[in-house]
């Protein structure tokens, strides 16, 4: 991480967590710590092949931020350095809208995310305790906004100001004025939506 020819993304996410979140999280031993479960194989073997599945899972209804988001961090990495097919986070116990809320954060803070294209083989699943049901997601879903089905166009969130539906959220085209297609959000993403209120 600290070679020359390290990625600079990577690097300055990791300085920026270890200078907010040092005093709670010793950074380095947890970046040179392996996930809970891996399945390769082996340690040598770099390409897409050999690199199967990654599992981080998490049981305690507590987490902190820091925990939240060096979990995160760690998943993008394993996605984009080493070639995992599949990354899951497993999160038992834990809020899902709160844990959402904290990975809007981090999108924010600008932090480590590679590639769109491999947030596609990340998911994250939560349960309310172990015999609950289980709710997924992709990565790529909570990173990509759906496309304008007029202009084709990114499309970002609006809130009505007027109307019957004032304060509420809407998929707007973000090519407004030109194009004034508007979408609804999904029910997941209206359920999150309330949770971040």
């Amino acid at each position: 991480m600290f070679a020359d020819d390290c990625n600079i993304s990577i690097r300055n996410t990791f300085e920026k967590l270890n200078t907010r979140f040092g005093r709670e999280v010793d950074m380095l031993k947890y970046f040179t710590t392996e996930p809970d479960f891996l399945v390769h194989a082996g340690q040598s073997v770099m390409d897409e092949d050999g690199q199967k599945l990654i599992i981080e899972a998490k049981l305690n209804p507590n987490l902190n931020k820091s925990e939240i988001f060096k979990d995160i961090f760690h998943t993008f990495i394993y996605s984009n350095q080493y070639n995992f097919q599949c990354s899951i986070m497993l999160l038992i116990h834990i809020n899902e809208k709160r844990w959402l809320k904290t990975f809007e954060e981090y999108l924010d803070q600008g932090y480590y995310q590679g590639e769109l294209e491999s947030s596609k083989k990340i998911f994250v699943i939560f349960k309310a305790s172990p015999e609950g049901k289980a709710t997924a997601y992709n990565l790529f879903e909570l990173l990509s906004p759906p496309t304008c089905p007029k202009c084709h166009q990114k499309m970002v969130k609006r809130t009505a100001r007027n109307g019957v539906n004032a304060g509420s959220i809407f998929w707007g085209c973000s090519s407004f004025p030109d194009c004034k297609d508007t979408k609804s959000l999904t029910a997941k993403e209206e359920q999150n939506e309330n949770g971040f209120s």
